[in-house]
């Protein structure tokens, strides 16, 4: 009852609290108020008034309930936080970035200093509302993770063209700490120093390429200019021979370059690596002054590889043995059957596997360069492009493989490589070097964009028994094939380039003359030897393939081979 609060308050508090609760039972707008009252111990007690109309007598207001709350002790604790939160805004006011003072679960906003005010936030609202602009919390928030673990959070975010770099900060369980860096700036210029390195890396690239095409192109062009003037035709022979050379190795250092760009897709055969490993180290070490050692077993497993690029790897881990030992000694080389299982460390998938070691006994690798070796341009010798093992590693990486490395200074390195084993496959069989081509008849078209290559294809192709008619793009190559088709005079073999800028290349064309012709007898031809269609040419419906450049030799076999089949 109202009289029992006599006994609590001064006569003063109770007249007061009185004459409060009759106007708010009588106002008909006024919900909630707040009092003051003081008890006969002198204590001063906070307490919210709050009126329900009862039940029924809402059009009459004849019954009214009041009910009273002591707020004391939260009131306490508001005031406590506020004594806290002063000294608080003045120091985040100094940030140079958004600072918020929040409260968990709510994310209202207690605090927020001058860089936040000016973003739009407003003390008793929420953080999202009035800075982000949004009815819900971000998605990106990190804030319940801050207070359910009490562990700092930290997140880079994009939004509305800004960079954020937001951190949560716990103060303790009912208050932590939001603010935000705008970074946009920063990550602009991280982007465009990026470039620049970019920039930089393509030039050292660009310089060593063109270092070394000049070399070969200067055996090119002085053998064929001597091959004019001489007469005698061994002579005139020995010297196209050497321009022949000079251009296999150009096509080596570009088919380097596409591996290195693109990653290179393999294009893989059954092959022992017993075999080869022997061959590559004789050919590489051949004249030096390093011995080799070969540990190869007898029941070593067959592996599904890229000759060339494999060859490329052995042969830079070996030039690289070699170089630390100028003054000679030993290489050895391993290679064993391998099962790797889930519990290995070995990033490699569970199975069966060939593991070849090659071991040197040079200086060694300094610690601090052994997790740079694998990247790209990063070389310690003063001559070197820093392409070689970064090329390995993206080789050994497309065969599915693993490479790795230990080394020891002064006592020697170590690289282990990794492969899948194929121990159930059946060897590629390997056709025997053909002096010369093979002679061929029937009707061949070729589409190429390139006039050159156009025109040498029709020189070869003669040479060897063939009539050829060429086509600049895969539009004009399907209505010269269907033209030919008509008339009863079809072509016996097609040879498709790969890319046409700005037209159907290969893959489309082939695609439209299967439809023309389900038993078209084609054949992919590019300079991109690292395409998937290159690969896996049957899966896009050719019947061969062939890398540029070619020889008259290889031309007329998988000529030969494609119209015999």
């Amino acid at each position: 009852l109202l009289t029992d609060f006599n006994k609590v308050f001064t006569e003063e508090s109770y007249n007061a609290l009185k004459e409060d609760i009759i106007a708010l039972a009588e106002d008909g707008t006024t919900f909630e108020s707040e009092s003051v009252a003081q008890t006969f111990e002198g204590d001063k007690i906070c307490i919210v008034m709050s009126r329900t109309i009862a039940p029924g007598y809402e059009e009459t207001w004849s019954k009214v309930f009041v009910s009273i709350i002591d707020i004391t002790k939260r009131k306490q604790a508001e005031e406590t936080l506020q004594e806290q939160v002063n000294p608080n805004s003045i120091l985040i006011d100094q940030m140079q970035c958004v600072a918020l003072l929040l409260r968990p679960e709510t994310r209202e906003i207690v605090a927020s200093n001058k860089a936040g005010r000016e973003v739009g936030a407003v003390l008793g609202t929420t953080c999202y509302s009035t800075w982000m602009q949004r009815e819900s919390p971000c998605p990106w928030c990190l804030a319940p993770a801050t207070w359910e673990t009490g562990e700092a959070q930290h997140l880079e975010v994009e939004y509305m063209g800004i960079t954020w770099d937001v951190h949560w900060i716990p103060i303790r369980e009912d208050l932590y700490m939001h603010y935000a860096f705008d970074i946009t700036q920063r990550k602009r210029m991280e982007e465009e120093l990026m470039k620049v390195e970019k920039l930089e890396s393509i030039g050292v690239l660009a310089g060593g390429i063109a270092h070394d095409l000049n070399n070969l192109l200067t055996g090119v062009m002085g053998n064929i200019s001597l091959a004019k003037m001489y007469n005698e035709p061994m002579e005139k022979d020995r010297r196209l021979d050497e321009a022949e050379k000079a251009s296999m190795r150009i096509r080596d250092l570009t088919q380097q370059l596409l591996t290195f760009s693109k990653g290179g897709v393999p294009i893989l055969e059954t092959e022992d690596i017993g075999d080869f490993l022997k061959d590559s180290a004789t050919f590489t070490l051949r004249g030096s002054n390093v011995r080799c050692e070969l540990s190869i077993p007898d029941d070593l497993w067959k592996v599904e590889i890229d000759e060339g690029q494999i060859n490329q790897v052995i042969s830079n881990l070996i030039i690289n043995a070699q170089q630390a030992m100028p003054g000679g000694g030993n290489v050895k080389i391993r290679a064993e059957n391998v099962t790797i299982a889930a519990e290995s460390a070995l990033p490699l998938a569970d199975g069966v596997y060939i593991k070849i070691s090659v071991e040197d006994e040079g200086i060694g690798i300094p610690e601090e360069h052994l997790r740079k070796i694998f990247d790209p341009f990063f070389t310690t010798k003063q001559e070197g492009s820093g392409l070689g093992l970064a090329t390995s590693y993206s080789i050994i990486e497309k065969h599915n493989g693993y490479i790795t490395v230990e080394s020891q200074m002064q006592v020697g390195t170590t690289f282990h490589i990794y492969l899948p084993a194929s121990p159930e496959g059946v060897l590629t069989e390997k056709k025997k070097e053909e002096v010369e081509p093979i002679i061929g008849t029937g009707r061949i078209l070729v589409m190429d964009d390139e006039e050159l290559v156009r025109e040498l294809a029709v020189s070869m192709l003669t040479s060897i028994g063939y009539e050829v008619v060429t086509a600049m793009d895969g539009s004009e190559a399907i209505k010269m094939y269907k033209e030919a088709m008509e008339s009863g005079n079809p072509y016996n073999a097609v040879i498709l380039d790969l890319t046409v800028p700005g037209d159907m290349g290969g893959k489309e064309t082939i695609q439209r003359l299967t439809e023309i012709d389900p038993g078209v007898k084609a054949i992919v031809s590019s300079g991109y030897s690292n395409d998937p269609i290159m690969a896996d040419s049957k899966a896009y419906g050719f019947r061969g393939v062939i890398a540029k450049p070619y020889k008259t030799r290889e031309l007329s076999e998988i000529l030969h081979r494609v119209i015999t089949e």
